[in-house]
């Protein structure tokens, strides 16, 4: 949250590397991924989600995809990418996780052109971060040029 994202990539995948089936195993590499793809360096996000271990759920299974849709984007894969986060995204509102909404509605403005950005995903991210007070992530969607509701 730092902005140092060089810096989160490497603790990611040195977290990876200590403990690869470890239960926190799967949240190091969508963090080291996620770096990655803000990087915009799809290779060192694949690199993370190769790293992946083979858990069952189904926010395994959305980081997953989260990651795969960031790296088809910055592959110029862009609205099968923005299809995959439309989806995504939907899923995770309508189950109630809106923190891993607003993680990946981050991703998606960060790899995506504004135009391709699933509808009201900035917007519900937004009002979700602002309840919780975490200007970290708000300052991250300004820096990609979201508008957040505080600039308004």
């Amino acid at each position: 949250m730092s902005g140092d994202l060089e810096g989160a990539y490497e603790e990611g995948m040195t977290s990876i590397d200590t403990d690869p089936g470890g239960p926190n195993s799967a949240l190091a590499v969508w963090c080291a991924g996620r770096a990655a793809l803000w990087i915009g360096d799809p290779g060192r996000a694949r690199v993370a989600l190769e790293r992946m271990p083979a858990y069952e759920g189904t926010w395994h299974a959305a980081i997953r995809r989260a990651l795969e849709a960031g790296i088809a984007a910055l592959e110029g894969q862009l609205r099968e990418a923005a299809t995959e986060y439309d989806s995504l995204l939907a899923g995770r509102l309508a189950i109630g996780d809106r923190f891993t909404h607003a993680l990946v509605t981050l991703d998606a403005v960060a790899v995506l052109p504004p135009e391709l950005v699933p509808e009201g995903s900035v917007e519900a991210a937004t009002e979700y971060l602002e309840g919780l007070g975490a200007e970290a992530l708000l300052a991250r969607l300004r820096s990609v040029g979201a508008p957040v509701a505080t600039e308004r």
